[in-house]
C-alpha cells in the first residue's frame, strides 16, 4: 500500500504544481489573414485635428486634403469602417468623405501578411522617433 501511493504522488504533484494551463495541440497558422480588419474596432471614433494653413491635416504621418478656407481650425475625422472612410465633420456640418490611406483592400494568404508586416517594420526602422510620437523640430529661426 505505501508503493502505490509512492507511485501515485508524482502524477498528483505534476497536476497540481504546474503553474501552466493546458496547452492546445498544434496551433495552425490561418490560411488568409484580413489586413484591414483593425479598422473595424475603430469604427464610429472621431479624431479632432486643426487644419493646416495648406488646407490638409494629417493623420499617422498621412495627409488628408481638407479645404484651405478651413486653416487654424478644428475639425474631426470620424471613422466609419465599412466604407473605409473618414467622414469630415466641422461642428455637426459634414464637410465631406475621404478614403482611408495606408489600408490594403485585399484578403491576403498567411505567407504575404508576414512579407507585408516585414515591409513595414522595415520602414518604420527608417522613420524618425521623434515623427511617430506625433513631436516635430520646430523652427530655429522663427
Amino acid at each position: 500500500m505505501p508503493n502505490d501511493r509512492i507511485k501515485d504522488a508524482p502524477v498528483t504533484m505534476c497536476r497540481r504544481a504546474s503553474p501552466f494551463p493546458p496547452c492546445r495541440p498544434y496551433l495552425l497558422a490561418p490560411l488568409q489573414v484580413d489586413p484591414d480588419r483593425w479598422l473595424e474596432s475603430l469604427h464610429g471614433r472621431a479624431f479632432a485635428r486643426t487644419v493646416r494653413s495648406d488646407g490638409t491635416v494629417t493623420v499617422d504621418d498621412l495627409r488628408y486634403d481638407v479645404k484651405q478656407e478651413l486653416a487654424g481650425q478644428v475639425i474631426n475625422l470620424v471613422v466609419h469602417a465599412p466604407d473605409q472612410v473618414f467622414n469630415l465633420f466641422q461642428g455637426a456640418t459634414q464637410i465631406k468623405r475621404l478614403p482611408i490611406k495606408g489600408l490594403y483592400g485585399k484578403v491576403v494568404s498567411f505567407e504575404e501578411y508576414v512579407w507585408l508586416i516585414r515591409q513595414e517594420v522595415r520602414s518604420d526602422r527608417h522613420r524618425s522617433p521623434f515623427t511617430s510620437l506625433g513631436l516635430h523640430q520646430a523652427s530655429l529661426w522663427a
